[in-house]
């Protein structure tokens, strides 16, 4: 009877265990419809960074193939949760996230490339209330 009584609980606390592990996995933060307002509301808090995808293996969608150097000086926003299956979700809110700071991105460096500012008027009044 002790043997049952101890199987039986340890399948109960190996079940909760998983349970809570894959539980971490279900995130509602990465829904894709919120991720071009999110991108925008990053910028204009000044927080400029990237989507990554992936644990092992983290992809940067909707950025150029081309431009992946010059990622390393702008943050990182790690999508999804480590150990999880990638879900599409998380690819889809990032490819959007990432084009709209993409976009951004490569306005400010055409600017900077032309000798032209590319500050916004809301960054010019942040400077003269500053004074």
């Amino acid at each position: 009877m002790r043997q049952i009584i101890g199987s039986t609980m340890t399948r109960v606390l190996g079940a909760i265990v998983i349970l809570a592990m894959l539980s971490g996995c279900v995130s509602l933060r990465w829904n894709a419809d919120s991720a071009v307002a999110d991108a925008e509301r990053d910028i204009r808090t000044g927080k400029v960074r990237f989507a990554y995808v992936g644990v092992w293996y983290a992809s940067v969608p909707g950025v150029p193939e081309n431009q992946h150097a010059i990622l390393g000086r702008y943050g990182r926003l790690e999508v999804g949760s480590p150990g999880c299956l990638q879900d599409e979700q998380w690819h889809e809110y990032a490819r959007r996230y990432n084009d709209t700071m993409w976009s951004y991105v490569a306005k400010q460096r055409r600017g900077e490339e032309l000798g032209i500012s590319c500050r916004s008027d809301s960054d010019a009044d942040k400077d003269r209330l500053a004074k």
